[in-house]
């Protein structure tokens, strides 16, 4: 008897299964390529056959494998654990044991392992995150290390998704034209997991179809609406850790802002059925559930300063806030006399060939074409720091200094906003 558990920390899920598999692992090895792991935690056992023959299985499938002491597999504490780390539904019993997936002895000595090895227990931010569930391995045709080279479903080692020297060597380089990062994971997992689920296929094939013909969506789809789409996964994962910021947060603002116009994109086009079940209503519900939220953030973040690539809590909620924003903004008054100052001295339009510009490290500067750069050689007044393709960065001695102050300004306001964006955390 195999058992086998699968942590995927982005998703907070906890995958299990427990089967009876032949000599060859033929099984095993489907459910490696399928689930497509980084590292695989096997009970050391020096020379044991079954260990050696497991180690192949997973290096031949370019997993990792580390070996771990038996005692690491007990489950004298899984349940307490569980309890700890698993999100309840409402009404459900809050005890792992009464769960399914807790009764395949050797698939949750396997998730006992990686818990500890995961150090999930002590990590605050797990606690109450994560869901488990049955691997549905009659689901996907099976596959195994030799298919997946076979039909090229995968680029050879060392190459990278896509194309190498105007070539498209596998599948998943011919497929993954996908504009965001949760998008590439999907593909990639997709591709492992041909399905056999006749009306899941047509599905899917209803979709593809109608964003084939259908150029314009498709074009609005890919040039548009998803490159506003962030790693939503990796934030969702931070923001239930608690360890999203004010930025985090804004990305998410921002999406959710746009995706009311994504979903009328999809219901203009008169979408198939499939598209409307699978995509549109989901999609709808989320709009709804994350009213709160936007509401949240609008109250909250100084919307305003975001523009600047500032990401500051409103002032309004506390007097020395107030104070530092009034000085923060009584600065920005002072930088843009300065860029006036100086696009008088260099003869040029302020804000067209010249223009002030901020970021999060650096704070602010000048920035001119590389064009323009003739017209600073040999001044002594300005100071060129960096020189690069979008053009040339510098500062006078006046800038230097309202920067300066500037930064630290802005410094002790991100240093008293501290105690208020822990509060914005824990709501989001």
């Amino acid at each position: 008897t195999v058992g086998i558990s699968v942590v995927d920390t982005v998703t907070t899920t906890i995958y299990a299964s427990e089967f009876t598999d032949d000599d060859s692992l033929s099984d095993l090895e489907a459910l490696v390529v399928t689930n497509a792991p980084k590292e695989c935690l096997l009970i050391e056992s020096g020379s044991n056959k079954e260990f050696n023959s497991l180690k192949q299985l997973m290096e031949r499938n370019n997993v990792l494998v580390t070996s771990r002491k038996k005692s690491d597999f007990s489950t004298d504490s899984l349940i307490q654990d569980l309890n700890s780390l698993l999100k309840f539904n409402k009404g459900q019993q809050e005890n792992a044991q009464a769960l399914p997936e807790t009764s395949l002895e050797h698939a949750m000595s396997a998730t006992a392992a990686l818990i500890k090895y995961l150090d999930l227990t002590a990590d605050e931010g797990s606690m109450g995150q994560f869901t488990i569930k049955q691997m549905e391995r009659s689901r996907y045709l099976k596959l195994d290390a030799a298919a997946i080279q076979a039909l090229n479903i995968d680029p050879p080692a060392g190459q990278p998704v896509g194309m190498v020297g105007g070539t498209v060597t596998s599948i998943l380089g011919l497929l993954d034209r996908c504009r965001t990062p949760q998008g590439h994971r999907l593909i990639a997992q997709w591709v492992r997991q041909p399905l056999k689920d006749l009306s899941l296929i047509k599905d899917r094939h209803d979709i593809v179809e109608q964003l084939v013909k259908d150029s314009e969506l498709r074009s609005a789809l890919s040039e548009d609406h998803l490159r506003r789409v962030p790693d939503l996964e990796q934030l969702a994962k931070k923001l239930s850790r608690k360890s999203a910021g004010l930025q985090d947060c804004y990305k998410v603002y921002m999406c959710m802002l746009h995706l009311p116009v994504l979903v009328g994109s999809l219901v203009d086009a008169d979408s198939c059925s499939a598209m409307k079940a699978m995509i549109i209503d989901p999609l709808k519900e989320y709009v709804g559930d994350m009213d709160k939220f936007q509401e949240m953030v609008e109250q909250t973040i100084d919307l305003d300063a975001t523009e600047a690539g500032d990401f500051l809590v409103k002032a309004d909620f506390d007097d020395e806030l107030k104070e530092l924003k009034e000085t923060l903004d009584k600065l920005k008054d002072k930088l843009e006399k300065q860029l006036n100052k100086v696009a008088e001295d260099l003869g040029m339009e302020a804000g067209k060939n010249i223009k002030l510009e901020s970021t999060q490290q650096q704070g602010y500067y000048f920035r001119v074409s590389l064009k323009d750069e003739q017209q600073l050689r040999n001044n002594k007044t300005y100071d060129i720091f960096e020189s690069i393709k979008a053009g040339v960065k510098f500062r006078n001695n006046k800038l230097s200094e309202l920067n300066e102050e500037y930064l630290a300004t802005r410094e002790r306001y991100e240093e008293q906003q501290k105690s208020v964006v822990g509060e914005i955390m824990k709501i989001a």
